[in-house]
């Protein structure tokens, strides 16, 4: 049986906060958990991250660049914690069962989709700063009840199949033949 791990991904990991890379700030977050709590976290900095971590000390922390989709996959299903973003990666993780925290990175849709799943009991949401996420995060590390409730709100969750809905709304705005 492998260690319990939290694993942090901002998604493609292009976007900045304040000018700093979001990865930047998930590894960041990360090293902060792993300080406070001492659960081993895994950074996935994504493709669009251009380069190695800026910082004087090496992390205390695994940091890979990024991971083929099947191994995302395979990550997302055995964290105990997902810390991502508000984009296709949160969606991956709440199809995988993942409990998760979530910050919009990027993207107009990203604070509405993490409101919308946040109400619904689904994630908890925190503000795209290291020690928000930090903190969202441990508070779901050291509750482990409050986690596993949101691992079974999300298995309880129908899962929807949106493209005949999707071709429906198109299908509303082409003219009649």
């Amino acid at each position: 049986m492998a260690a319990p791990f939290v694993l942090f991904t901002p998604g493609g990991g292009g976007y900045r906060i304040e000018g700093q890379p979001v990865s930047e700030l998930f590894l960041d977050a990360a090293e902060r958990l792993h300080a406070a709590t001492g659960i081993e976290c895994l950074t996935l900095q994504g493709a669009l991250h251009g380069g190695a971590p800026e910082r004087a000390a090496p992390p205390k922390t695994l940091t890979l660049p990024q991971v083929p989709q099947p191994l995302l996959r395979d990550l997302l299903r055995r964290a105990q914690l997902v810390v991502t973003n508000g984009g296709n990666t949160l969606t991956q993780a709440l199809s995988a069962g993942a409990a998760c925290v979530a910050a919009p990175l990027g993207g107009d849709d990203q604070p509405g989709r993490i409101g919308a799943y946040t109400k619904a009991g689904l994630l908890l949401a925190a503000a795209a700063q290291a020690g928000a996420l930090a903190e969202a995060a441990q508070a779901l590390v050291v509750e482990p009840q409050r986690r596993e409730t949101l691992r079974r709100q999300v298995a309880a969750t129908p899962v929807v199949n949106g493209i005949p809905l999707m071709l429906r709304g198109i299908e509303e705005l082409l003219p009649a033949p």
